[in-house]
């Protein structure tokens, strides 16, 4: 399949180009890795794919609004607020931070990401 054939059906059955899930992908990650590990933001940068600190920063701050120290940091001031309302910390996460991409698209790629790992599974024994 061509690079362009590959990017077509991608959109089609995603609704969103390769590279925009890619990114979505890395920062959602990020975001995880800044709420639940003590980790540089060097460590977070490679651990997501980037090739730098200051790419990662970069990137970030563009899908989310903010910095990932200052996300960071405000999730645990929210964290530290909240402790004693009973909510999960995703809870608290999922209504501070907003999406990066909508739901529909999420579910879609979720779906997405399973259903090509079936793909590769069958083809591997196939």
């Amino acid at each position: 399949m061509s690079r362009r054939g590959f990017c077509k059906a991608f959109n089609r059955c995603s609704g969103a180009n390769p590279g925009t899930v890619l990114r979505h992908l890395r920062v959602e990650h990020a975001k995880r890795l800044l709420i639940e590990h003590d980790l540089l933001l060097k460590q977070v940068a490679k651990l997501c794919g980037y090739r730098s600190e200051n790419t990662f920063c970069v990137a970030f701050q563009r899908a989310v609004g903010i910095p990932p120290k200052k996300f960071q940091r405000q999730y645990l001031m929210a964290l530290y607020r909240n402790r004693h309302s009973g909510e999960s910390p995703s809870l608290i996460a999922n209504r501070i931070f907003p999406k990066t991409l909508d739901g529909s698209v999420s579910v879609r790629l979720n779906n997405l990401i399973k259903n090509s790992k079936k793909m590769v599974i069958e083809n591997r024994f196939t």
